[in-house]
């Protein structure tokens, strides 16, 4: 059933700033046995202000053809907790290009496949409130938006899937094209989010009596 009452732990001050707690659930049933289910809590939370790495060398997209843009990260320390990513991209028809982003350690999130009847994915470099934006708590999904798809918006995979991941290394825009026409990728930008900490609310209340039904 649901615990109705929450769990609580409390950490000394010097606790690092994105540290894995590693913790174990015992569940004793009286038809069951018992069962232990490991689980890992991260400390802090994404950091108000990531930190970012452009690129902003134009890249040609072949007709009928994928390329891919490397950025390249170094220095990143602590653990990832959020990942976000914007772009300048022209092409004539927006749905004839899927966009994804693959991690260093190889993990691939598809950004935007097969959406927008119209051009382009952003405007212009400059400011970034011009680019097309991708962040999971975006109001929007991307398939609800239109071309030039000018702000935030959902992607089609969750970026969460790359928290906790490897952060320095090779990062790649892949852009995949489907029409006869080209594209040119104008920018590119990843937002990483480094672990942030602030003060809990002190001690566990009283802890109650174990629940045994």
């Amino acid at each position: 059933r649901t615990n109705a009452t929450p769990f609580q732990i409390s950490t000394l001050s010097n606790l690092t700033c994105g540290a894995d707690i590693n913790l174990e659930l015992t569940l004793n049933t009286s038809s069951h046995g018992s069962f232990v289910i490991p689980f890992v809590l991260h400390a802090g939370s994404p950091a108000s202000v990531p930190l970012r790495f452009d690129v902003n060398a134009l890249t040609n997209v072949s007709a009928n053809g994928t390329i891919e843009s490397t950025n390249v990260v170094a220095g990143f320390t602590g653990q990832l907790m959020k990942v976000g990513v914007s772009l300048w991209l022209t092409h004539p028809v927006a749905y004839l290009v899927d966009l994804a982003l693959v991690s260093p350690d190889g993990l691939v999130i598809d950004l935007s496949s097969g959406h927008g009847l119209g051009a382009d994915f952003g405007t212009n470099c400059s400011p970034d409130a011009a680019r097309t934006t991708f962040d999971d708590f975006a109001a929007t999904p991307i398939f609800a938006g239109s071309p030039p798809f000018v702000g935030t918006y959902r992607p089609d995979a969750s970026l969460a899937a790359l928290n906790f991941t490897t952060a320095n290394g090779n990062w790649r825009l892949r852009i995949a094209n489907f029409h006869i026409a080209p594209g040119l990728l104008h920018c590119w930008t990843l937002f990483l989010y480094p672990p942030e900490c602030a003060p809990g609310a002190g001690a566990c209340d009283t802890c109650l009596a174990p629940i045994t039904n």
